[in-house]
Formats: structure tokens, sequence, C-alpha cells
């Protein structure tokens, strides 16, 4: 039996994720499965040619096992929030290759949340510069997940941002050159 990978697990506050069928939206759903906002992510690429099929196959498997991954590198994307109209935008951090200096800008209804990864297992989230929740990626009762602390009372807006931060920045997550060689010990 295996697990269910991480991105399409619940937070432990029970919000989700899904993707579109053309994998370029992930919607954020809460508890209740009401969708609260839609974020643009890299599409899957789809490959022609005499090993399309190998190349297609290892793709849609990094996928199913790894989720959405974010689309732009070093400037803002807007993304809808629904029901209200309102909308918010997305900065990932520089991409020097170091992890520590990929911090996750969210910009959303007037406040600004910010995830920091503190080491290869955890990450900090700030609003308006107050640290609010600290994750941690471990394993408990032998299942990969990531570890939430809140450290105040978080609002809708707040788990919008917070969900955001775990399925798309994954706190902790190992850098470029670790998933580099993941994706290549998938190809066998």
């Amino acid at each position: 039996m295996t697990e269910t990978p991480l991105w399409l697990r619940p937070t432990s506050s029970g919000w989700r994720v899904v993707v579109d069928e053309g994998r370029t939206l992930m919607h954020v759903l809460d508890p209740s499965g009401t969708v609260q906002a839609r974020v643009p992510i890299k599409p899957t690429e789809t490959y022609t040619g005499p090993f399309a099929d190998r190349m297609n196959s290892t793709t849609n498997k990094v996928f199913e096992g790894h989720g959405p991954q974010m689309t732009f590198a070093r400037r803002a994307v807007p993304f809808e929030l629904t029901g209200t109209g309102d909308s918010g935008t997305l900065t990932p951090g520089a991409a020097d290759g170091r992890r520590a200096t990929k911090s996750i800008v969210i910009e959303i209804r007037g406040r600004r949340y910010v995830l920091r990864h503190t080491s290869s297992s955890k990450g900090d989230v700030l609003r308006d510069g107050s640290l609010i929740v600290r994750f941690a990626a471990g394993r408990q009762n032998g299942v990969h997940q990531y570890l939430r602390n809140d450290l105040v009372g978080l609002d809708t807006t707040d788990e919008i941002a917070l969900t955001i931060f775990e399925k798309l920045g994954r706190p902790g997550r190992q850098g470029a050159i670790a998933d580099f060689f993941d994706a290549l010990s998938n190809l066998s």
C-alpha cells in the first residue's frame, strides 16, 4: 500500500487543493469543499517524438507524486480569490540555488505573508512581519507529513495563504539538486 502524496492530503486544519484537468490551475478548498482561491501553476509538459511515451509517463508520475509547482520565477503572479472578487499575488524568492533564499511572498487582502525556509525540514510563516506559524516536515507513525504549529488564531485569509505555502512552497522541502536526483531515480 502506498501512502497518499503530501500535496493530496488535507492540511491540519482540513484545507486541501485540487488541480484542474489541464494542470494549469490549483484550486484551494476550505474544509466544506468550497473553492476559496485559484492559483496558476506550472503546466505539465507533454512530449512528442520517439521517447514520448516514456517521457510523458515519467512526467505524470513526478506530478502525481510531488504535485503542482510554481510556474513563475522572480515576479509576482496574480491569483484569484473566489466569491469576493479579490485577488492576491504570489512571488517566489531569488533563484540562486540556495533553498534558504527562496522565501515565498503572498500578498492578499492587504496582508503580506512570507514563508521563510529555516532548514531543510522547517519553515516559518510571517504575517506582516509577525511569526504566525511554524512548519516542520517529518514522519509521524511512519507517514511523511507536515506538522504545523499555529502560534496565533487564524482566519480564512490566513488559511488560504498557509495552504498555498504548504502545497506549492513546501516548507523545508529539499532543494533543486535533490529534486533532480529524485527525478532521475524515477526514470527506471
